[in-house]
Parts: structure tokens; C-alpha cells; sequence
């Protein structure tokens, strides 16, 4: 019965929440404001080289430059998992690579 209920919490999440992502772009005097507001939810990646981010702002091969980033996430009744190679579960951050 939980089984069942985890997994439609988990495909009406996927369906409804879509992570802030910027790529190979450049941030110069920006502000970026992450204050998402996650209950009851679950965040998995399962198998290799999976992302699975919630209320997230991801900006990968970026240049950052005189930018401030604030983040103000409220998580509760959270589960967050990562599961197989080089995978990650965000909940509420704010995440540079």
C-alpha cells in the first residue's frame, strides 16, 4: 500500500516540478532566488549518471561573476535518494558544477 502511494507521490512530483537549469552560460551581476517550498515529497536518481532535483538551481560550466544567490527552501516530510553510478538527489539547493 506505501509502495504504491510513494510511487504516484513520485509521478505527480516528476510531472509538476521542473528544476531552474542554465548551461554552458555566463551569470554577471544577476540574482538568483531559489525559495521553493518541497512537503511531502519524494527525489530519487536511480541508474547511472542520473540527476533528480527538486526545487534546484543548477548551473553547470557556468561563469559566475558579481552574482548573489540566495536560498531559502523549506523541505519537510522529504525523502531523498541516489541510487547507481554517479548519480545525485537535490532537494532545495543550489548547485554549481
Amino acid at each position: 500500500m506505501y509502495t504504491l502511494l510513494a510511487l504516484a507521490v513520485f509521478i505527480i512530483n516528476a510531472l509538476f516540478s521542473v528544476p531552474a537549469m542554465a548551461e554552458g552560460s555566463g551569470l554577471q551581476q544577476s540574482l538568483l532566488i531559489n525559495v521553493s517550498s518541497n512537503q511531502k515529497s519524494l527525489n530519487a536518481a536511480l541508474g547511472r549518471q542520473s540527476l533528480a532535483n527538486i526545487g534546484t538551481i543548477f548551473i553547470k560550466v557556468s561563469k559566475i561573476r558579481k552574482s548573489t544567490l540566495i536560498n531559502g527552501t523549506i523541505n519537510k516530510m522529504h525523502v531523498n535518494a541516489a541510487v547507481g553510478n554517479k548519480s545525485s538527489a537535490n532537494t532545495g539547493s543550489l548547485q554549481i558544477n
